[in-house]
């Protein structure tokens, strides 16, 4: 193991080198130095109420957009494409909230996984600690991953803690997409903001029902027994859609999200023992899979090669297991 470590190390510096020029050497901080480090910037992002602009440059996807961000002091981020005065998001207690800013309602409550201008949360550190091996130089942590040593994200920090950018990378380092703040304000006019705040508070506890995971077992929901490294089980979520009852499986490495949504009840007459491909497609960078098996819809969808969100859901099981 620690072999592997060295050589992971060793890879990281090759890198770094060709990413950054003029980068220092590494410094691997142990498990004991990162954790206070990796907590406190996980707890410091949503520390101070404040209204910014975000920047994201997808070199991916060829796109280059503007949000507007606000932060709600220890209740949650709210995110809109900026000039879009109909709607705009939420994300509050793991959940992500779509509101109608004309209805003054909310539209549709779904899992939220990970925000580029929102870098940790608290309840991922320890996971974070688990796969990655973390470097903090010049206010500026990078995340490498513990199983391939390849560097998978980047934050800037200003000197209280507050994110100032975001990179992520592809496999070969380059990078694949960039956030920054190009503006933010930590004492913003409230009444700009108020209609925002006021929905929030509002709906914070609306629509919203979990399920702990020993309870979604006993249910025999399908569970994979493919999941790449370090991937856990972290919450279930259930939700009605038009009537129908769905169950949100959401699984991370505590850094990298994605999620299996399946039907509570079986929905085809005719059903298939094994998986039925119906639906691919790709919604911004992640891919998404739908398809059938046992009467039950099933769908995967995160940010990864199409091949391995197949495998996975062709692995889900209704007996479980990982």
């Amino acid at each position: 193991m620690e072999f592997k470590k060295w050589v992971s190390i060793l890879f990281i510096v090759f890198v770094l080198s060709s990413v950054f020029p003029g980068y220092a050497t590494p410094k691997i901080l142990s498990p004991e130095e990162a954790f206070p480090l990796v907590r406190r910037i996980a707890e410091q992002a949503m520390s101070k109420t404040y209204w910014g602009v975000w920047e994201i440059k997808n070199y991916g996807l060829r796109k280059h957009e503007f949000y507007e961000v606000f932060c709600y002091e220890n209740l949650g981020f709210g995110w809109k494409k900026l000039g879009n005065q109909e709607v705009f998001h939420a994300s509050m207690g793991g959940y992500r909230y779509v509101f109608d800013l004309v209805a003054q309602e909310v539209k549709g409550v779904y899992p939220s996984y990970g925000l580029s201008f929102s870098p940790l949360k608290e309840e991922d550190v320890n996971l974070i600690l688990e796969n990655y091996l973390i470097d903090f130089q010049n206010n500026r942590l990078f995340l490498f991953s513990r199983y391939n040593g390849m560097i998978v994200s980047s934050f800037e920090f200003d000197e209280e803690g507050f994110l100032l950018s975001h990179f992520s990378y592809f496999p070969d380092g380059k990078v694949r997409k960039e956030g920054r703040f190009i503006y933010r304000d930590f004492s913003p006019e409230y009444g700009q903001l108020s209609p925002y705040f006021e929905l929030m508070e509002r709906f914070a506890e609306s629509g919203r029902e979990t399920m702990d995971i020993a309870t979604a077992e006993r249910k025999r929901i399908f569970l994979p027994r493919l999941l790449p490294p370090g991937f856990d089980l972290r919450r279930v979520y259930v939700a009605k859609s038009g009537g129908n009852q769905f169950y949100y499986l959401l699984y991370s490495d505590g850094l990298q999200y994605f999620l299996i949504t399946q039907s509570a009840y079986p929905r085809v007459s005719s059903p298939s023992l094994s998986l039925r491909p119906i639906l691919v497609q790709r919604e911004e960078e992640n891919v998404v899979l739908v398809g059938e098996k046992e009467g039950f819809y099933l769908s995967f969808m995160g940010n990864v090669d199409p091949e391995i969100g197949s495998q996975i859901l062709r692995s889900l099981e209704r007996e479980g297991g990982f």
